[in-house]
């Protein structure tokens, strides 16, 4: 195979990440990391370095403080941006390449119009894309889809303190529609708490209490809840008709029962899969197969914009002005 031209916008915390990942990409890359911080890149290039086996790098690594260096084809991009500058830094990456595939972060983006916008974009310069809610490619969450499938009726819980219910509500929402394959829900914003927070990131913003919701079907309701006190960790509950499934990501620990096995209980241990085990796997699905876990663009938006649209009313409720835009990332 030829050598693969990938571009990681985004030097950052997930970006180095992602790029740390690539050490243990399997075909020969020549991988472009764009930032316009120097620091950023330093820290990404001293990640990436840690992360080789040897000691020279697999592949080609360039470090560049714009996008006038990329070159005009690229067969993969990650946008490992925050979501207030991500449309236009799509904009500005595919009039300078054309690109095969794409790989997004999440939240997507701030306000309802850019998902078309983006949409159109991605469609006109055909690109395949997905978007990285990557429990779905956890090897522990993919073997319970069988047990959810088949189930009638589903209770869907997820609970834990200050773990950042604006950014991070889409990574449950979405492993939720992946475990039952539903992705049209109704969603009640009534327990929110009042208090706009703050983000750790300056100029965004943060959510914490509930989000109530059911599957237009009714096949399923859901609750997903960040408590503003405390330390307590995250914990999933899936109650239904078929099995019971208990998760503490924390502690890489899982307990299962199921009608099947007269609902005797099972204890299991896992490790989550990190960000740097993770990319060099997905783009190799992709080379191999033109798909991966990861939920594609279309369907990650159905999500999304359920989500937006619960925080932007909320956001209109608790402010003097109407507001169009909800910054978290």
């Amino acid at each position: 195979m030829n050598i693969i031209k990938i571009a990681i916008i985004g030097a950052g915390n997930i970006g180095s990440r992602h790029l740390q990942a690539l050490a243990n990409l399997k075909y020969d890359a020549e991988v472009y990391v764009v930032d316009p911080n120097k620091k950023a890149l330093s820290t990404a290039k001293e990640r990436y370095e840690n992360n080789i086996n040897n000691s020279s790098s697999p592949h080609t690594i360039n470090y560049l403080s714009s996008f006038n260096d990329l070159p005009n084809s690229l067969d993969f991009a990650i946008v490992a941006t925050n979501s207030k500058v991500r449309q236009k830094v799509i904009e500005e990456l595919v009039s300078k390449s054309s690109i095969k595939y794409m790989l997004l972060e999440k939240f997507l983006f701030p306000s309802l119009n850019q998902y078309s916008n983006v949409e159109k974009l991605i469609k006109r310069n055909q690109i395949t894309c997905w978007v990285n809610c990557s429990r779905r490619a956890y090897p522990m969450y993919k073997a319970m889809k069988p047990l959810i499938r088949e189930a009638n009726k589903i209770r869907f819980q997820v609970s834990g303190s200050k773990w950042g219910l604006g950014c991070n509500a889409i990574h449950f929402l979405d492993f939720l529609a992946y475990l039952t394959d539903e992705y049209e829900y109704i969603l009640d914003n009534r327990y929110l708490d009042q208090e706009i927070l703050k983000s750790k990131r300056p100029g965004f913003i943060e959510f914490s209490g509930s989000i109530f919701g059911s599957s237009v079907n009714n096949r399923i309701q859901f609750e997903i809840t960040s408590y503003n006190y405390g330390a307590i960790p995250i914990n999933i509950l899936i109650d239904s008709d078929t099995c019971r499934i208990w998760v503490d990501e924390r502690e890489g620990k899982i307990l299962i029962s199921s009608a099947k096995d007269d609902w005797k209980s099972k204890v299991g241990y896992f490790q989550i899969t990190k960000q740097s085990e993770l990319t060099n796997i997905l783009i190799e699905q992709i080379l191999s197969s033109n798909s991966c876990d990861l939920p594609t663009y279309e369907e990650s938006c159905k999500l999304h914009k359920l989500l937006l649209s619960v925080f932007l009313n909320h956001l209109n409720n608790n402010s003097a002005k109407e507001v169009e835009e909800c910054l978290i990332t």
